[in-house]
């Protein structure tokens, strides 16, 4: 298992992550696919992706607050100025 954090050394299968219990079949019966789900009252984003040179499953997750704050501030940067 490869991940990028550390607060994940101590789960051995993926259903044991809070949320994704929920939608792990879901999951795993396609090769890709975009999911959300609550995971300590908040609402996750989850990209999927199966490798099949590896028989692996990528799964990327994004809090909501993230992804909103990412179109927010691309919204900002391109905003037209008003007319007065």
């Amino acid at each position: 298992m490869l991940h990028g954090s550390s607060r994940l050394n101590t789960i051995k299968h993926i259903d044991e992550i809070e949320g994704i219990s929920s939608i792990i079949n879901k999951v795993l019966s396609k090769t890709e696919g975009y999911f959300r789900y609550k995971k300590n009252g908040r609402i996750i984003h989850l990209n999927t992706r199966y490798i099949p040179e590896f028989k692996w499953y990528l799964l990327v997750e994004q809090t909501e607050e993230k992804a909103t704050r990412k179109i927010l501030n691309a919204l900002l940067i391109t905003r037209v100025p008003e007319k007065v």
